[in-house]
Order: structure tokens, then C-alpha cells, then sequence
């Protein structure tokens, strides 16, 4: 198995007067990628952990998606509204799914309180086709986003990331424009320079 391990980029945070938040990574929390991280995938990425133990760690990004629709990419799937989003650089030839439906898609792993992971796609299917899925319930993403042992945690020590809580309806509904510095401003006030901060400094 591949897991991304380029280095990421990562700043002094004197200048923001914090580092880490010292919360653990588990299933079912979010990482949120320091401001200044310049990198394809993880800038201003928020990640939900799937899987965190002492093997490695998998995730998906919650708030990027590719211009598509899932009819567009699956075949024998009915024109509708099911969005793709940008799972990770890992497999990115793969379709994962989240979904709040763990008592209708057979094979699901609960990962948190009303939320799903994977599933038998064939049912997936057929409940599509019997509209008996919204996409409110479910989150499609191709690729996911993984590291390997001891990796996740040695760049959330390095301050690459902080760690906090989301809520299952957010992860299903959220608008992934704002997701990002609505999570952090929930945080608390003392995160409020990151989601301040510009998208491009020298712009500034």
C-alpha cells in the first residue's frame, strides 16, 4: 500500500502565538492543515480519520471536489445530484464512500455516531436507481489520503495539522468553500489569524 509521505511545508507559528492543540488523532476527528501548507491536496484541507492506529492512518478530504457528478464517472448510475469529492492522493482511481445509511448498505464500518464507512456498491446502486438515497446522505470521494506508521502523528507534532471534533451532519452537508475556516473559528478565537490568513501572502 502507498501512503503519501512528502514533506510538508511548514512555518514557524510564533508568529500566530499557538502550535498544536495537543488533541489526539482518532477515528471520527478532523485534521485541518495549517494555513500556509502549499501542496495540491492538504492546502486548507480538512481530513476526516477513518482509520488511526498503530499501522498508519486513513482519511478523506472533506472539502474539495472534482468537477464531475457521479453519473458522470460510474456507469448504470441515474443523472443526479451525487458530487465526487477529492478523497487523497492515494488510489485516486478508487470510489469511497461515507454515508449515513449503515442499516441499508450492507459491509458499512460505523466510524462515529450515524456515520458510515464503505459499503457494497451494488446496493448503493440499486438504492440510487430506487431514489432511495439522497445526497445529503451520502459523500462519494475518489482516492483517499493515508500515512504510514507513526507518520501522522510525527507532523501533527511537527505542526502541520490540529486536531479537533465534527459533526456527522456537517461532514454530509457542509459547503466545502467554507468549510475550512468555519471549522477553525469554531475552534476558538485564538485561531482566528489562520483563517485570516491570505492564500497567497505576497498578494497581501
Amino acid at each position: 500500500m502507498y501512503f503519501y509521505n512528502e514533506q510538508l511545508f511548514v512555518m514557524n507559528l510564533d508568529i500566530f502565538n499557538i502550535t498544536h492543540n495537543e488533541v489526539e488523532p482518532a477515528v471520527g476527528k478532523v485534521l485541518l492543515s495549517v494555513p500556509f501548507i502549499n501542496d495540491t491536496y492538504f492546502s486548507r484541507a480538512v481530513v476526516l480519520l477513518t482509520l488511526h492506529d498503530s499501522e498508519g492512518s486513513v482519511g478523506y478530504i472533506l472539502n474539495k471536489r472534482i468537477p464531475l457528478l457521479l453519473h458522470e464517472l460510474v456507469d448504470d448510475i441515474p443523472k443526479g445530484r451525487f458530487t465526487v469529492g477529492i478523497g487523497g492522493p492515494v488510489a485516486n482511481d478508487t470510489l469511497q464512500m461515507l454515508h449515513s445509511l449503515g442499516h441499508m448498505i450492507p459491509d458499512s464500518m460505523q466510524i462515529m455516531p450515524g456515520l458510515f464507512w464503505g459499503g457494497n456498491f451494488d446496493a448503493v446502486r440499486s438504492l440510487i436507481k430506487k431514489k432511495l438515497i439522497q445526497p445529503n446522505e451520502i459523500r462519494f470521494f475518489m482516492g483517499y489520503s493515508g500515512w504510514g506508521q507513526q507518520q501522522l502523528n510525527d507532523e501533527i507534532k511537527a505542526n502541520s495539522w490540529v486536531v479537533t471534533d465534527i459533526s456527522t451532519n456537517t461532514i454530509l452537508t457542509h459547503s466545502e468553500e467554507k468549510l475550512w475556516n468555519t471549522t477553525l473559528m469554531h475552534m476558538g478565537n485564538k485561531y482566528k489569524a489562520w483563517a485570516d490568513f491570505p492564500r497567497d501572502p505576497s498578494l497581501n
